[in-house]
């Protein structure tokens, strides 16, 4: 006998992260990193038919990225690996085009898929990171390219 609800539900996985990877496969350059991170993720088991808002890391901001205390504190590289990319995620109500994104004229606070929350800004003439602010009150900041904890 068939498990039809497993099967809809792989298929549904299927779609959305299929969706993602062929997005990223045709970008010419700089998100090979992030394809192997999510590809080898069960992320898409957090997906539904939603629209969502993704920060696609570049290879560059995963190759100055430096996670793992080397044996002080060691720790589970894949589901840390999987909480870092449940926040480079946003379940949207509707889906946002760029222009959307330029008109803000407020800061706009949206909440990850790893329940942390990514503030944009819009600061056309300021060199200032936007800003990801954690519910304990951490601060993520991006700049060049690269997430880190300012605490």
């Amino acid at each position: 006998m068939k498990n039809s609800t497993k099967e809809l539900a792989s298929s549904k996985e299927n779609r959305i992260g299929q969706h993602l990877m062929n997005f990223l496969s045709g970008m010419k350059s700089g998100t090979k990193v992030f394809q192997h991170f999510f590809s080898s993720s069960n992320l898409s088991n957090l997906m539904d038919d939603s629209s969502y808002m993704v920060f696609i890391p570049s290879d560059t901001a995963f190759q100055r990225w430096h996670p793992i205390d080397w044996g002080f504190y060691p720790f589970s590289v894949q589901e840390f690996t999987e909480m870092v990319l449940r926040n480079h995620f946003v379940r949207t109500k509707h889906p946002l085009r760029m222009a959307d994104l330029r008109t803000i004229h407020a800061d706009q606070r949206y909440k990850t898929l790893g329940g942390e929350y990514i503030v944009l800004k819009n600061k056309r003439k300021s060199n200032t990171p936007s800003s990801i602010i954690r519910p304990n009150t951490e601060r993520y900041c991006f700049y060049q390219n690269k997430l880190f904890s300012d605490s």
